[in-house]
């Protein structure tokens, strides 16, 4: 973002806002953010703000997810991480320069509700 535009606002009750709906950036791809350290991540989701509500087509079971890879970044801080490489995931997880960690969370819940149901 420009360094001249605000991307969040602090509310009168106290709370980061981000001015852009549903958008936050902090960082960038050459400034990227390391971590992010919270009591708890909420993710808006009410039903009320939906439409057009479905249950996934079913082939996405069948999505084979890449094994995680161990890495170094090349900028920032020299650890080594896990994670995917954007590029060996699904064309339906990805986003941008990575990926949608809400959409690999919810693939990986339905995956593992349908393996329970097997082997109920």
């Amino acid at each position: 973002m420009p360094e001249d535009q605000p991307v969040a606002r602090l509310t009168s009750d106290g709370f980061l806002k981000p001015v852009e709906p549903n958008t936050l950036v902090i960082g960038d791809q050459e400034n990227y953010l390391n971590d992010v350290i919270t009591a708890n991540i909420t993710i808006p989701s009410l039903s009320k703000f939906k439409e057009n509500i479905r249950d996934p087509d079913p082939s996405l079971l069948e999505i084979e997810l890449p094994i995680p890879k161990m890495y170094e970044r090349t900028d920032g801080r020299k650890e080594i991480e896990i994670g995917f490489i954007a590029e060996e995931l699904p064309e339906i997880l990805r986003r941008g320069n990575g990926y949608d960690l809400k959409a690999l969370v919810a693939l990986l819940a339905w995956k593992i509700r349908r393996l329970e149901e097997r082997l109920g």
